[in-house]
C-alpha cells in the first residue's frame, strides 16, 4: 500500500457514492439528534449504531468511487470499524429496546 492516491481526479463520481454520502450524513445529524436524549434507556447503543453506519457508508462511498487498487484497499480496510461496530450494537439496542438487558 505505498501508493495512494488521494486525489478527487483519481475518484469516480457516481449516483451511488453521492446516495451513500447522503446516507452517511443522515446518520450524522440522526447521532447529533439522539445526544439530547442520551439517558433515554437504549439511546447510547443506538448512538454507537448511527456513528458505525455513518463510518461505514462514507468509507464504503469513497471504496467504491477510488479507481485504483490500493486505495480501494485503504477504504475496504477503514470500513471495518463501521462493519463490526454495526451488528453489536444494534443487538444491545434491541435488547435494551425490549427490556432484556
Amino acid at each position: 500500500m505505498g501508493n495512494l492516491d488521494f486525489n478527487i481526479a483519481s475518484y469516480s463520481i457516481t449516483p451511488l457514492f453521492i446516495l451513500l454520502l447522503i446516507g452517511g450524513i443522515v446518520g450524522i445529524i440522526t447521532f447529533l439528534f439522539l445526544i439530547k436524549f442520551r439517558k433515554t434507556p437504549g439511546v447510547k447503543f443506538w448512538l454507537i449504531w448511527q456513528i458505525a453506519s455513518s463510518v461505514w457508508a462514507f468509507t464504503y462511498a469513497f471504496e467504491f468511487a477510488a479507481t485504483d487498487i490500493d486505495t480501494k484497499i485503504f477504504w475496504s480496510r477503514l470500513s471495518y470499524f463501521g462493519i463490526v461496530y454495526c451488528p453489536v450494537s444494534f443487538l444491545f439496542f434491541s435488547l435494551s429496546f425490549s427490556s432484556q438487558y
